[in-house]
């Protein structure tokens, strides 16, 4: 008997959990072997130490309690008879292919973090199924009430990210905010381009009162829903994303919906391999104040 099983890092927000979660899912699916329940819910102190977080959506939002669910047959049920198995079978490596068969017995193959997309491309809408049949109906019926904004903001305000002392920071360091000056600067810029006070949306981690400087510019809106996934489906939805520098939530919405999508200078998503080139799926950066010819023309290009 062979399983298949995802491992999370400790501490890894919903991103980085999708990166194993999907390679292994897809194995699962490619070769007939079925898939222990992951472990989704989690315990994570730095996000509620560090503070910047709305704490009221968090259990939700950053630990992802109570947002799925594992009734379909690919699935192992049961966290009793995970910890046996785990326990009892010979744990292997993921192979470099989920094309590759492996044929020893009695093994868990185990998929960890990588954070790439290229091995996911070709699967991208069978698994942003699985992602809604796993979801909670009571989250996804929130989706229901959201209408469809042409541009999506995803931003990210927890403390376990540093603020950038310098523009410089953006080209040298990870794990740092993205300003709110930058998303206000690129909207206006896309709004002038547009000749139009195209309408945004925000999502974020943040309170009101912190996103106030983004929430006082004409047709914002802050779109407050209970749980992380229901967020990830809303922003896949947009026609624009502006995105958190570096951020896997941003670069997994930005896979599922396939839409244009920016960053700040210096700290692009196309880390992440979301496509294998513009044409395809735009990845890029912006700077506002200095834009670049190829965003300028997505920009012109893109519809509202």
């Amino acid at each position: 008997m062979q399983y298949v099983n995802a491992t999370f890092g400790r501490g890894q927000g919903l991103g980085n959990r999708l990166f194993p979660f999907a390679r292994a899912f897809v194995y699962s699916q490619k070769h007939g072997i079925p898939m222990l329940v992951p472990s989704f819910a989690h315990i994570r102190k730095a996000s509620f130490m560090l503070g910047g977080i709305d704490y009221r959506k968090a259990f939700h939002k950053i630990l992802l309690w109570d947002t799925f669910h594992f009734e379909r047959p690919v699935y192992k049920k049961g966290l009793i008879n995970k910890r046996r198995i785990l326990a009892s079978y010979k744990k292997i490596a993921e192979p470099l292919s989920l094309d590759t068969v492996i044929s020893e017995d009695n093994v868990v193959i185990d998929f960890a973090m990588h954070h790439e997309f290229t091995p996911l491309l070709a699967y991208r809408e069978m698994i942003g199924q699985e992602l809604r049949n796993i979801t909670k109906d009571k989250w996804l019926s929130w989706l229901k009430n959201i209408p469809d904004f042409p541009i999506g903001m995803n931003i990210r305000l927890g403390n376990d990210f540093r603020n950038a002392q310098s523009k410089d920071d953006f080209m040298k360091k990870g794990a740092l905010k993205t300003p709110l000056s930058w998303f206000k600067e690129s909207l206006e810029l896309i709004r002038q381009i547009k000749n139009n006070p195209v309408p945004a949306f925000i999502i974020s981690d943040g309170t009101r009162a912190q996103l106030k400087e983004l929430l006082d510019m004409p047709n914002v809106h802050f779109i407050e829903t209970p749980t992380a996934m229901t967020d990830l489906f809303a922003l896949s939805r947009c026609k624009l994303l502006l995105g958190s520098g570096g951020s896997s939530f941003s670069a997994w919405a930005s896979f599922l919906g396939k839409m244009p999508t920016l960053t700040i200078y210096g700290q692009s998503l196309d880390w992440f391999k979301l496509s294998p080139s513009l044409e395809v799926h735009y990845v890029g950066t912006l700077d506002p104040d200095k834009p670049g010819e190829a965003e300028l023309n997505m920009i012109n290009q893109f519809s509202l």
